[in-house]
């Protein structure tokens, strides 16, 4: 985290005003930090020569924003299991614009249907049981990373964001 490293948390916005502006715009898409450090990471080369970005778990398209807004030109593929949030991601994609397209599939090791817990905060749910109540759940198509590559444009180089609850 290059700029939690050089400011203390509530000087952050100083050092990228940008984003800060972008989190008060959109504060239910941007985490000022994240999108802070991808900018960075742009900034200082850390990451370049990507032609698209795989956003594994994407619930509502919160990362997905925040690449759009530091790769504009960047396709995003989506994955997002949970149909609600699913149905949210999609909107997003349409009114931003996202380059790329949102798919309603988990990816996993094997094509199959799975159960998804869904608790009562979405950004937790999950393939993996936990000890909550209020769970309900929904199954869910599971592809592979395997079979969606091969369904892509040419992909060279891909920046691949995980966050599949320990999935």
């Amino acid at each position: 985290m290059f700029l939690d490293n050089i400011l203390p948390s509530y000087l952050g916005a100083l050092g990228s005003p940008k984003c800060f502006l972008k989190r008060l715009q959109y504060p239910e898409l941007v985490s000022f930090g994240l999108l802070a450090n991808l900018s960075a990471m742009r900034d200082r080369n850390v990451i370049v020569d990507i032609d698209s970005i795989w956003d594994i778990g994407a619930n509502q398209g919160q990362f997905a924003f925040m690449a759009n807004t530091v790769w504009p030109t960047v396709p995003i593929y989506s994955f997002e299991p949970d149909p609600d949030s699913f149905e949210k991601l999609s909107k997003n994609f349409k009114k931003f614009n996202i380059l790329g397209k949102p798919y309603l599939s988990a990816l996993s090791d094997k094509t199959d249907v799975k159960k998804l817990m869904r608790y009562g905060d979405n950004v937790n749910n999950s393939f993996l049981v936990r000890d909550e109540e209020n769970v309900s759940t929904v199954d869910v198509a599971c592809t592979t990373l395997d079979l969606m590559g091969d369904s892509m444009p040419n992909i060279r180089t891909a920046y691949l964001k995980l966050d599949v609850q320990g999935f």
